[in-house]
């Protein structure tokens, strides 16, 4: 008995120690933060942000977003039906802005996402809803 004692006291201390702090950042991704705005002034019916293939919100004329996704490379769509994949490059801890932008007639609408400032975001944010993400984790 003292020989399984012994043996499991040694293989406890054996074991590598780490730190709470070293615990959540190897758990916790560095995240950015993105904002996707959709303004007044853009016709169409709904779109349905998407990205790894989950719908986060549903943006209509006048709405935003806020994501807050893993740093690297991200993609996503205005819409599934969308043609164009909106590649970007989140760093950890800044901020992105994003516009959704629909091209096309009356008959073919398409939707897309295009790169925007933080001065546009602000002027039109007075105006624009705040749209929850559906699934925020990333």
């Amino acid at each position: 008995m003292k020989t399984i004692l012994l043996l499991f006291a040694v293989l406890l201390l054996a074991m590598p120690v780490r730190s709470s702090a070293q615990a959540d950042t190897e758990v916790t991704p560095r995240l950015g933060t993105v904002y996707v705005f959709r303004s007044r002034d853009d016709d169409g019916g709904t779109y349905y942000l998407t990205y790894q293939t989950r719908t986060l919100a549903h943006l209509k004329s006048g709405t935003y977003t806020v994501l807050h996704l893993p740093e690297g490379r991200q993609y996503l769509l205005a819409d599934p039906s969308a043609e164009q994949i909106y590649g970007f490059t989140v760093v950890a801890g800044a901020e992105q802005y994003v516009q959704v932008v629909t091209s096309g007639n009356l008959l073919r609408r398409r939707p897309g996402l295009e790169d925007s400032t933080a001065q546009e975001f602000k002027s039109l944010r007075p105006r624009l809803k705040e749209i929850p993400v559906r699934d925020a984790s990333p």
